[in-house]
């Protein structure tokens, strides 16, 4: 049986893009080279990259740290209140906004959403994203 693999456009489209959930979108590789950027976090700055990539591979079950994240000419203080061994959920002050960072094998993907977005829904998404690449 040959599975056929749908090209990258079409599978983050079809998987999160169609759902008008994002407002940014971050594949991060663990050499901190961005991959592929969407939206509010195409402009993301080098040492966040590094950051992000050092709060998802750190062997800790820490849920409150801080951090900030320089996105599309603005500053976010995210919270983080949620943690797995492969995934970590953030909130901005006021919960204007949140962000997921999730582990894969050969980098991170980061998402950005903003109010009104539930935040469930978002996450639901994109844990059913991130499963089918570490396949």
């Amino acid at each position: 049986m040959t599975v056929t693999v749908p090209k990258w456009q079409q599978f983050i489209t079809e998987s999160l893009l169609q759902s008008h959930l994002f407002s940014g979108l971050c594949l991060i590789s663990n050499q901190n080279e961005v991959i592929y950027d969407y939206g509010t976090l195409k402009y993301i700055d080098k040492t966040d990259t590094k950051q992000l990539n050092m709060f998802v591979n750190k062997n800790t079950q820490e849920t409150t740290a801080c951090f900030h994240l320089g996105v599309a000419g603005r500053t976010f203080h995210f919270r983080i209140y949620y943690r797995t061994h492969v995934s970590i959920y953030a909130t901005a002050s006021g919960n204007q906004c949140g962000l997921t960072i999730s582990k894969l094998p050969h980098g991170i993907f980061v998402t950005m959403f903003q109010k009104p977005t539930m935040s469930h829904k978002a996450i639901t998404l994109v844990e059913d994203f991130t499963d089918r690449l570490r396949c």
